[in-house]
């Protein structure tokens, strides 16, 4: 049973590990091999229905800190019914030769089928465009006289390796297209900062870099409770373990509302979005490091800006096919973990470690709990030193990334310090809070009982015991509850009750009904998250 226990543990110090490992990243950041890099980037936005946001995405890309002839802007329009079509193509006159409007008459097949459509008339075939721009004025532009000089960093001044251009440039009269030098799939309500591009494309000045993803950050105004926690979870999921990914030399997954990939690796991985999966981003992550060999980065100072889902079930829907799809992935590449002779950093035990901790987590999470509530009717004594060492650890580790999130991105800590504070939820923090001062805290709960009369029977007291040992297990079922409330006219009452399980317990609730559909077969759906606009540009 303390095996069961310690098992539990593995999440803790897979997170400890992360945060420290993001505090050497200053030592291992990639800016030592960039140099300032323009290449011909083509933005291609995947758009279902986004009339309401489209128009101010367009309106930032085109303002960005980038030159001008290097920026097209590819809007794939999947069978909108709402205004997209009129708005894109409004914009397609405002910036003439720089926006285009790609129709499909026949959508619904996803995100990933959607980038394809796009990706493919860029890189192999003439455009479906609905704009006023001829196809030829669009695909076929002429090389600009100075782009040798003006794309290539002078390596060879700096004593460092010299990329093979030629090769792109063959890759590209393959093609029949010469234009596009990388390619940035992003989502359609992002916003991005000015200067994001420009800090993204500079490391693609490396050829052994394949990819380059930014840091999303939650960006409603005003946010809600919902998305003030997933504000704080994009410190902690993005901002630190990225960087902890960045010194592995290894990425999880390029974030889905902004991935730069160069036109190489592109090629390299098949030239086109894996759609076999609900996770497509972190399949052409994968790809990206087994078959094109080579790197992904993140770059942590190139900010984007999204708006994410403002209720519980709008979370679910959104994470549960995040979470199928790293189910479909672990599966599809189960030859890879732990295995170095596939790939020398995916196949690394540290790589693996952390992919498993998060990936098995409700499962360890339960086994804890199994084990402690076994412990508390085998030897009652052991149970507790059992459970206070369980729950210091974790109070150590809650302590020590939440400061670590403060110090990585204080501006977003700031404005959702109570959610990050309350992450865990309240009964955890109680719980934490109990294990570090238990004479303390008994104290204080005794005082108020006695104080307002109540005097609970021993049988309560050995009730509320099991309660807290079982926890690890139980706050998924409460997640579950919560999100049964927020479909029913009770739905006021779903941010309170996050406060109180968790927004962690949630989301390994999440996981773990990945796990039942997997089991099940269940259809694949592409339950499109809905945008409003209330990221201001």
């Amino acid at each position: 049973m303390v095996f069961f226990v310690i098992l539990g543990t593995m999440p803790i110090f897979a997170s400890f590990y992360q945060f420290i490992l993001a505090g050497f990243h200053q030592f291992s950041d990639h800016y030592n091999r960039v140099e300032n890099y323009y290449p011909r980037v083509a933005v291609v936005v995947p758009a279902w229905n986004e009339g309401a946001v489209i128009g101010a995405t367009i309106d930032r890309l085109m303002k960005m800190e980038y030159p001008e002839d290097r920026l097209r802007v590819y809007v794939v329009d999947d069978a909108s019914t709402d205004d997209t079509p009129d708005v894109i193509q409004q914009k397609a006159k405002e910036y003439s030769g720089r926006t285009f409007h790609i129709r499909r008459e026949k959508g619904g097949q996803g995100k990933a089928h959607t980038l394809n459509h796009g990706i493919q008339q860029l890189l192999h075939s003439e455009p479906e465009t609905t704009l006023n721009n001829t196809p030829e004025e669009v695909f076929n532009s002429p090389l600009e006289p100075d782009t040798e000089t003006f794309t290539r960093p002078n390596f060879e001044q700096i004593g460092r390796y010299m990329p093979n251009w030629a090769h792109l440039d063959e890759l590209a009269q393959v093609t029949g297209d010469q234009w596009v030098e990388a390619l940035m799939i992003i989502d359609a309500d992002v916003i991005f900062e000015r200067d994001a591009l420009r800090k993204m494309a500079r490391h693609l000045s490396d050829p052994e870099i394949g990819a380059v993803t930014a840091y999303i950050k939650e960006g409603s105004s005003p946010g809600n409770y919902m998305q003030k926690f997933i504000g704080y979870e994009y410190i902690t999921a993005q901002a630190a373990s990225r960087r902890a990914q960045n010194v592995l030399g290894a990425m999880f997954c390029l974030a889905g509302g902004a991935q730069l990939h160069s036109r190489e690796n592109l090629e390299l991985i098949g030239g086109r979005i894996d759609t076999s999966s609900l996770a497509e981003d972190t399949f052409t992550t994968f790809k990206t490091q087994i078959e094109a060999g080579k790197k992904v980065v993140f770059e942590g100072n190139a900010i984007v800006w999204a708006e994410e889902p403002d209720d519980v079930n709008g979370l679910w829907k959104q994470r549960l096919r995040w979470a199928r799809g790293n189910v479909q992935l672990t599966k599809h590449f189960k030859h890879l973990w732990f295995n170095k002779t596939y790939h020398r950093k995916l196949g690394g035990f540290a790589f693996g470690f952390i992919w498993f901790n998060i990936f098995l987590m409700p499962v360890l999470m339960i086994l804890s709990s199994i084990g402690l509530v076994s412990l508390y009717f085998m030897d009652f004594p052991f149970a507790w030193e059992v459970f206070r060492a369980f729950w210091l650890f974790h109070a150590i580790n809650y302590l020590f990334v939440t400061l670590m999130s403060f110090a990585i991105d204080p501006f977003t800590a700031k404005r959702t310090w109570l959610e990050g504070f309350l992450f865990p939820g309240i009964i955890s923090f109680s719980v934490i809070v109990y294990s570090c001062f238990p004479g303390q805290f008994v104290r204080q709960v005794t005082e108020w009982l006695v104080g307002s009369g109540l005097f609970p029977p021993d049988w309560v007291v050995q009730g509320i015991i099991l309660f807290i040992y079982a926890w690890q297990a139980l706050c998924m079922v409460a997640a579950w509850g919560v999100r049964a409330i927020d479909k029913t006219r009770f739905k006021w009452l779903s941010p309170m009750l996050m406060y109180f399980v968790g927004f962690g317990p949630m989301l390994c609730a999440i996981t773990f009904h990945s796990y039942i559909l997997e089991a099940q077969g269940a259809e694949m759906k592409w339950d499109k998250t809905i945008k409003t606009g209330k990221v201001k540009s």
